[in-house]
Formats: structure tokens, C-alpha cells, sequence
């Protein structure tokens, strides 16, 4: 290249509102430099970059070095690249040797006559090229790849040729856009690059050094992971359903929204349930089935950015929105029967009665042993007889309000109940009863000559024509009213078959 004077330009005081070029030089190899740099401020709105200039000085520069300009100053020669914007690689460096590296930048400013212009010069810090260490020689830049990409992070991986002597290294050196960061041991060839800032692109290096000081290090090739901007996340709301013990709900993506959600994740009770992917839509619906009547679950969503694969060696990680609105709802239930109590016991059988739940239904039907008996009931009705019992067997009786809800099966006398067929009933808890060991009542009892100081307890007696197993042995009769017996724990007295008592 034909040699000429460096570039001259008019000293211009520089003002403080001047951006001025931070640099930062890595050592790519022994004969290459990789130089990187930022303007420390925004430009003000009249100052415009026209362009920057890289210089290298130094003693001796190889005759097959090229550059765009080129000069002797005595003791040094100097090399000069112009380039609109950061980095450059600079190779063909001999080994070995210092030089000195700097950058300037040239700016126009706008004056008060758009037919004249102002040049202005900021220059870099000055870095210095350290020597090499000559073990760095036998290594070789590290192939860095991508293992594992999740949300705000990717873990990174690197490793050698086969052929490369792993006593040589020292150490490792992660590179965050053009910046070293964390310094990890020779035994360590992965790293997990977390917490990355949403809308942000993000080159990664990692380094090898043969030196503890990074005396000399070769850098990987950059990998670029992008993070995308968060998305909005949308608007829940509930919707009736159908579907016992279900809750649904639905919502939209807005027309306005330019966020490439691909799928929404849906929680309940802090725990994902489940997760839905967009497919091009702009409405969704989703059902929580299964839950429990009595409790109130807490539910939202969040809008998803999935991964994926960008031209060269980019990544798009993922990225979720921040969550929803949260609904607190309760399960769409079939009203609950209530327990019964037994009215009557004889030989024909029982008789219940029972108490309306809290939300009515259009009837009741009663399980005996799981299976549905008789009729359905009468809403009006809370009160029936179980006949047809042996006694010696026990018996589980619930009570079953009935609804007319659509997609409901009817339970029909005879047939067992079955959660999954007939979800739309929901039966209270059973009864237990013992029919055996039978002993009829007395359909009787009174109090008479009532005085001061005594009453009479009587009762009607049990027919004898009655069959001996329902003929009571003896009668207790409980007495209560003062401090020391209550209706809780009152006084028992045993009375033989035929008594009268007197109080």
C-alpha cells in the first residue's frame, strides 16, 4: 500500500458533552488482536459521527501487513484502519511484541449555517499489546456451543481437539460483549449465563490461557444470545361451565399486541397446570377439572417466548410475561345432601329424615350400599322409609340432591353410583346402621303425680306378642337437672322390663 502522512486534522477544543471512545483490546492468538470499543455518552442532537480511526504503533510490522494508511515517525511506525463501527480484528501482529493501540473518533458539528461544519476529535485510552506466552502457542481457540437454553439463561459449553495437552491450561475467562467477566478453573467447560436482561443481545467469548495472569489467551468464536422483550400478559375471566367440579376460563390476544407469544402457561394454586400453545390464535379457553367443591383456588397466566435457532451463531432464549390478573374461584358443584338420621327403627325397617342442603336441587334420591332405591323424591320432601332390611346386616345410607343440569345421568333405582357417570350428583355423608340386635321402643312415655318432692316416670310397655329378639331385657332411664347431672352425662338407672319408678 502506497505510504502517505497520517491525517491531519484542525485542533478543536473539545467540550464535555463530546463522546469519547472506551476501548478494549483482547489477544485472539499470537499474531491477531481483536479490538473493541463504546462512546461513553450520547451524542447531543447537532453532533454527528463521520467516522472512527484505529491506530497501531510499533517498532517492526511484517511487510504483509495491510491497513488503509500507513507512516514512519522515527523510532516507530504507526498503522491506521477507518470504520464506521466496532469491532475490528487486526491480524499478522509478529509475536512477541508490544505495540501501542488506540482509537479516534471524528465528529461534525452542525453550525448556525447549514453550509459550513465543524470537525471534532475525541481519542481512546491507550492500550498496550503484553507478550505472549509462548505455551499459549500449543492451544487452540476453544469451540464454544450452546448445551441448554431456558428462560433468561443458556448454558454454554467448550472443549479442544482431542490432541491438545489439557496440563497446558490455566484457567478460563468468560467475554460478555467484549467486556471479561468471571475468571473460572481449567477444570471447569461449562457455564450457565442467567438473568439476562429482557430486549438485550448478548455476545459471549470464553478464553484459554497457558498463564495464571492471562499472560497471552486465545478467545472462542462469539456466540449471541437474544433475550426477547417480555411479553404483555393478557386479561383472564371466568365463564360458566357445564362440567361439575370445573372451573373455565378464557381470554384474547389483542390485535395491537406485536409480541410473538407461542404458547401461555396456565397456574393453579402457584403451580402450573397447564400450558397452551397459540398456533396463530387470538382467543383461548381452558378447564380446570376434577377440583374439590369446598375450596377456592387461586388462578393465572402467563404469556411464553419460546426458543429458537437465529442466522449464525444466535439463539433466542426463552421469556415469560409477568403474571395475569388472579381469579379466586370456587368449582362449578352440584349441591351436597346433608346426613340423615334415623326417625324410627322396627322390624319393618328405618325411617330417615335429613335437613335441605345449602343450595337446593330439584329432588333427592336415597342410596342404600351405594345403589340408588325407589323413586326420586320431591324437593319438598325430606323424609322416607327404608324398608325390605335383614336384620344382623349394616347398611350405609346417604341422601343425593338431584338437579336437572344438562349432561347429567339419571341415577336409576337399582344402579350404583358412579362419580364418573353421574358427576353431576353429589351425595352427602352416609349413615352408618347397625340392624341388628334389634329392641323396639316404648311408643310411650310420661310423667305423673308430679309433687314437691317426687314424679312418677311411666311408659308404655312392649307387646308381647312381639318377637323375642326386639323384647328389651331391662330399661335404663336417664335423670338429669341438678349441678351434678346434665343432659350430657346425666345419672343412669336400670329398671327390669316391668317397673314403676318412683322419683
Amino acid at each position: 500500500m502506497q505510504r502517505r502522512e497520517p491525517s491531519s486534522i484542525a485542533s478543536v477544543p473539545e467540550e464535555n458533552d463530546i463522546a469519547v471512545p472506551k476501548l478494549n483490546v483482547q489477544k485472539i492468538s499470537a499474531s491477531s488482536i481483536r479490538m473493541n470499543w463504546y462512546l461513553d455518552r450520547k451524542m447531543p442532537t447537532d453532533i454527528f459521527l463521520s467516522i472512527y480511526e484505529v491506530h497501531i504503533r510499533g517498532h517492526d510490522f511484517p511487510d504483509q501487513m495491510t491497513s488503509d494508511e500507513e507512516s514512519g515517525h522515527g523510532d516507530y511506525m504507526e498503522h491506521i484502519w477507518f470504520v464506521d463501527s466496532p469491532p475490528l480484528e487486526i491480524s499478522g501482529i509478529p509475536e512477541r511484541q508490544e505495540y501501542k493501540v488506540f482509537v479516534r473518533a471524528l465528529f461534525n458539528v452542525q453550525g448556525s449555517n447549514d453550509m459550513r461544519c465543524t470537525t471534532l476529535v475525541t481519542t481512546s485510552n491507550e492500550e498496550i499489546t503484553t507478550q505472549i506466552n509462548p505455551l499459549i502457542d500449543f492451544l487452540t481457540r476453544p469451540l464454544l456451543q450452546v448445551t441448554r437454553i431456558g428462560i433468561q439463561m443458556a448454558i454454554l459449553s467448550w472443549k479442544f481437539d482431542d490432541s491438545i495437552d489439557q496440563s497446558l491450561v490455566k484457567g478460563y475467562r468468560i467475554i460478555l460483549n467484549s467486556k471479561p467477566t468471571e475468571i473460572l478453573p481449567p477444570n471447569q467447560h461449562e457455564y450457565e449465563l442467567r438473568d439476562l436482561k429482557p430486549d438485550t443481545k448478548n455476545e459471549i467469548q470464553v478464553s484459554v490461557t497457558a498463564h495464571p495472569d492471562f499472560v497471552g489467551e486465545k478467545i472462542s468464536e462469539p456466540i449471541r444470545i437474544v433475550c426477547p422483550k417480555r411479553p404483555q400478559p393478557p386479561t383472564i375471566q371466568n365463564i360458566p361451565t357445564e362440567k361439575p367440579f370445573s372451573i373455565r376460563i378464557q381470554w384474547n390476544i389483542n390485535d395491537d399486541v406485536q409480541d410473538e407469544i407461542t404458547s401461555f402457561k396456565i397456574f393453579l394454586d402457584t403451580k402450573l397446570h397447564g400450558e397452551i400453545e397459540t398456533n396463530g390464535r387470538q382467543s383461548f379457553k381452558y378447564d380446570f377439572t376434577k377440583l374439590k367443591a369446598d375450596h377456592t383456588y387461586a388462578i393465572y397466566i402467563k404469556a411464553f417466548i419460546g426458543q429458537k435457532k437465529l442466522a449464525g451463531y444466535g439463539y433466542q432464549c426463552d421469556i415469560e410475561s409477568n403474571i395475569s390478573n388472579e381469579l379466586l374461584l370456587k368449582c362449578a358443584a352440584p349441591p351436597k345432601g346433608t346426613t340423615p338420621s334415623i326417625k324410627r327403627m322396627d322390624r319393618n325397617g328405618i325411617e330417615i329424615v335429613w335437613d335441605a342442603p345449602d343450595e337446593s336441587g330439584d329432588g333427592y334420591q336415597i342410596l342404600n350400599n351405594g345403589r340408588a332405591i325407589g323413586k326420586s323424591l320431591p324437593v319438598d320432601k325430606r323424609r322416607v322409609s327404608i324398608n325390605n332390611l335383614e336384620v344382623g346386616n349394616r347398611y350405609s345410607v346417604q341422601v343425593v340432591p338431584i338437579t336437572d343440569q344438562l349432561g347429567g345421568t339419571a341415577l336409576r333405582k337399582g344402579e350404583e353410583y358412579d362419580p364418573d357417570l353421574h358427576g353431576h350428583y353429589l351425595p352427602g355423608p352416609k349413615l352408618e346402621v347397625e340392624y341388628t340386635d334389634l329392641v323396639l321402643l316404648p311408643t310411650k312415655f310420661w310423667i305423673e303425680n308430679i309433687t314437691g318432692h317426687s314424679a312418677m316416670a311411666c311408659w308404655s310397655p312392649i307387646d308381647q306378642s312381639m318377637s323375642t329378639n326386639i323384647q328389651p331385657d331391662y330399661y335404663e332411664l336417664s335423670i338429669w337437672g341438678d349441678k351434678q347431672y346434665t343432659r350430657e352425662q346425666p345419672k343412669i338407672v336400670e329398671l327390669s322390663s316391668k317397673v314403676i319408678l318412683n322419683l
